[in-house]
């Protein structure tokens, strides 16, 4: 199982902070202009002139060449390690899922990381652990793309690491994942057709690797423009007409989010998306109970927690342990007050295993409510019912609500499934609104200016009372 001390190795020890956003695009915009000169008397400022290694695995070295500064290079790496790193809980909590229980802020895919030829042996290296953690095709449940970019964010990611890891979990993970061709093009970054990487003649929905030039861009609020556009016509073919940033825009299947006013409107449509797919849900959570008629009180509050956790596409932490009690209503309160949490933070039933004197050994289990509890809390509160009553009388998991859901008996089934469409439809679009919105704050936090439209907030605000 992949864990945390597993990819922090892999990647190795973060640097202390990211690089700053002006030295993140002026590294990646000299990336683009560097590598188009054809001498070194056109190497332009800023780049410097390379001598070939005729022994590098990479072809593109073993010329002499104009490159970024190898000590910006680096720091641009480091960098986007230190965003590998922040998302090391996150591919923790999806590695447990198989391909079925992968949804919500889970995809499934692989991340294209670190080729043969790849300059730098931490991603060659991490590449190689992923695969053997995956199945047959080096395929494994992973953060999707929204959840990374929310990760991303919140770490306080410079823009080239938050643009290009933008691009790898959507070639991994978002893209691979749709099969219908309108439904890719639709798709922030995908495109519908032959692979420069894939098999000739096979069509699929891919991430295009431009893209991930235009996501960077998007990121740097559109500073690298000029270069992209002077990349594309430097290699245009004579007669061609001239490329402007908006073709490559559409061409790609990117969206142009390079001021405030074009992200707060992507963001508000995001977050329309997902006030109505999680209202659809929450129609079919309504006819599930009223179809389930003979639920019992805990097994309604036990649906009630999971319904919400799968139309946020949160996993949800299952605890089970054995606590000794007067009645059943007595373990699961002293469950809640052992892990410092209240009998609103989650759902709790317990079965009597076996009665010492006045007191029963209860099997108890409680659900905690991820909408309410955040990750790093619910960890504690599992720890502090560790420390409470001994490791081996607590057993902890992750669980995929839905599927947790198909455990319970008086559910109907029918109805269950067609909660689950709607509830993984909700999950997609409220983890991806939640990411746009994250991203609007922040850049209306560095520019002070409120980009946020007052009835997006109120909607995404609607849309995560639903199940309250």
């Amino acid at each position: 199982m992949l864990r945390s001390a597993t990819v922090l190795a892999l990647v190795g020890t973060a640097s202390a902070a990211y690089i700053s956003t002006d030295e993140s695009c002026e590294t990646f915009g000299l990336s683009l202009s560097c590598g188009m000169a054809e001498d070194e008397s056109s190497c332009a400022t800023g780049c410097e002139w390379v001598a070939g290694d005729p022994d590098s695995s990479n072809s593109d070295y073993q010329e002499d060449r104009c490159a970024v500064p190898s000590a910006d290079n680096e720091a641009l790496n480091d960098s986007m390690m230190t965003g590998i790193a922040a998302l090391t809980p996150a591919l923790v909590t999806c590695a447990v899922f198989d391909e079925d229980d992968c949804t919500g802020s889970c995809g499934w895919g692989s991340l294209p990381f670190g080729g043969d030829d790849d300059d730098d042996e931490r991603r060659r290296v991490l590449r190689r652990a992923l695969l053997e953690q995956g199945d047959d095709e080096g395929e494994m449940c992973l953060p999707s793309h929204g959840k990374a970019q929310q990760v991303l964010i919140a770490d306080g990611a410079d823009p080239f690491t938050k643009g290009y890891l933008s691009w790898v979990f959507n070639a991994g993970v978002t893209c691979p994942a749709e099969i219908d061709e309108t439904k890719c093009n639709a798709l922030e970054g995908c495109v519908y057709g032959e692979s420069d990487y894939g098999e000739d003649g096979v069509e699929s929905c891919h991430a295009p690797p431009l893209a991930a030039m235009l996501m960077v861009n998007n990121k740097c609020s559109g500073s690298v423009s000029d270069e992209l556009v002077a990349m594309a016509n430097a290699e245009a073919e004579d007669g061609d007409d001239a490329v402007t940033i908006d073709m490559m825009y559409t061409a790609y299947g990117v969206t142009d989010q390079t001021d405030t006013s074009k992200l707060a409107a992507l963001a508000d449509a995001k977050i329309a998306a997902a006030e109505e797919k999680t209202a659809a849900a929450e129609v079919a959570y309504t006819a599930l109970v009223a179809a389930s008629e003979n639920l019992t009180e805990d097994e309604a509050e036990e649906v009630e927690v999971l319904a919400g956790a799968a139309a946020e596409g949160l996993p949800v932490k299952k605890i089970v342990a054995t606590i000794d009690a007067a009645d059943s209503a007595t373990a699961c309160s002293s469950a809640f007050t052992k892990m410092g949490i209240t009998s609103d933070d989650g759902a709790c039933t317990a079965t009597a295993a076996r009665r010492r004197h006045l007191l029963a050994s209860y099997s108890t289990k409680v659900l905690i409510n991820p909408t309410k509890v955040d990750d790093e809390a619910a960890t504690a509160a599992v720890a502090a019912l560790k420390a409470d009553l001994g490791d081996a009388a607590v057993v902890d998991s992750d669980v995929n609500a839905v599927s947790e859901m198909e455990t319970i008996d008086n559910l109907d089934t029918t109805s269950l499934a067609e909660f689950k469409t709607a509830a993984n439809e909700a999950a997609v679009a409220n983890v991806e609104a939640e990411a746009y919105e994250a991203e609007v704050e922040a850049e209306s936090a560095a520019s002070s200016v409120a980009a946020v439209s007052a009835i997006a907030t109120a909607a995404l605000a609607a849309a995560a009372c639903v199940f309250a």
